[in-house]
């Protein structure tokens, strides 16, 4: 068995795969889209949160026309480490960023 990370600019999703099939990994049983993780965030200068299409949209909306000047900060890194019946432990590094401006 294998896990696989999509880590998107807007969403992320999760996979399994068994040697044979694929299947997404449900996330959020709340959300309409249960198997996709909003990982873009847009926080206003109020401190109201926006995630995903949502953050996108709203970010559209309220920034533009004034010039953005995008930054890019590692803010951290985390180890994943994933397994299966019958498998070796499968271990990985992914670095975490922000963008800002």
């Amino acid at each position: 068995m294998r896990l696989g990370i999509d880590f998107g600019t807007t969403n992320s999703a999760v996979a399994l795969y068994d040697g044979a099939n694929l299947y997404g990994v449900e996330i959020d049983p709340t959300s309409e889209n249960s198997d996709i993780l909003p990982s873009l965030i847009y926080l206003t200068r109020d401190y109201d949160t926006h995630l995903g299409l949502e953050a996108m949209r709203e970010y559209a909306k309220n920034e533009t026309g004034r010039s953005v000047k995008w930054r890019k900060k590692l803010i951290g890194a985390f180890e994943v480490t994933v397994a299966g019946p019958g498998s070796g432990p499968i271990v990985f590094m992914q670095d975490a960023y922000a963008f800002y401006d």
